[in-house]
């Protein structure tokens, strides 16, 4: 499965029942808003597209995208404190 076949409202729907996706996607969504969070899914999806990423299901999908917005994460507070 293509990262394209899950839209943004069902990623989030999926993370209001998981603990790892709903911590990094809630602090974007309180720090920076959900346009930004909507911006970090898009990227995310276009990437994984355009790099031939096949995920073996939707938990696979957004599991994936919570360890980038993770890393995107400790990516802003390094950048913050240097």
């Amino acid at each position: 499965m293509k990262a394209s076949e899950i839209t943004f409202e069902r990623m989030l729907i999926y993370a209001a029942g998981n603990f790892s996706l709903a911590e990094p996607t809630s602090f974007i969504q309180v720090e920076y808003g959900i346009k930004d969070l909507k911006a970090c899914w898009d990227g995310f999806v276009d990437t994984s597209d355009d790099a031939g990423l096949v995920f073996k299901n939707k938990k696979d999908v957004c599991e994936s995208f919570a360890e980038a917005l993770h890393d995107y994460i400790l990516y802003l507070e390094f950048s913050a404190v240097g």
